[in-house]
């Protein structure tokens, strides 16, 4: 059996919610090597943990020696409405 892993993740949409407060939920398509894809649906603070344990776990590829050489993107801040 061949492990399925994702191929393409693509952020399709952006929804207000306001429960249980309001906020913004990003749905984001999600297609697998498999030629299936899902719909999950995640929060700002979510990126924002990714791109925490992504710079924690490549410190050279954020620039942290040498920001001249950051080669991975800058999460925008998080807008509150």
């Amino acid at each position: 059996m061949q492990l399925r892993t994702a191929a393409e993740v693509q952020v399709v949409d952006v929804q207000k919610r306001r429960n249980p407060s309001k906020h913004y939920v990003y749905l984001v398509n999600v297609s697998y090597s498999d030629s299936t894809s899902h719909v999950i649906y995640r929060r700002y603070s979510k990126f924002f943990d990714l791109q925490m344990r992504i710079l924690d776990k490549f410190p050279i590829e954020g620039g942290q020696k040498d920001p001249k050489k950051r080669i991975i993107p800058f999460l925008p801040g998080c807008v509150t409405v």
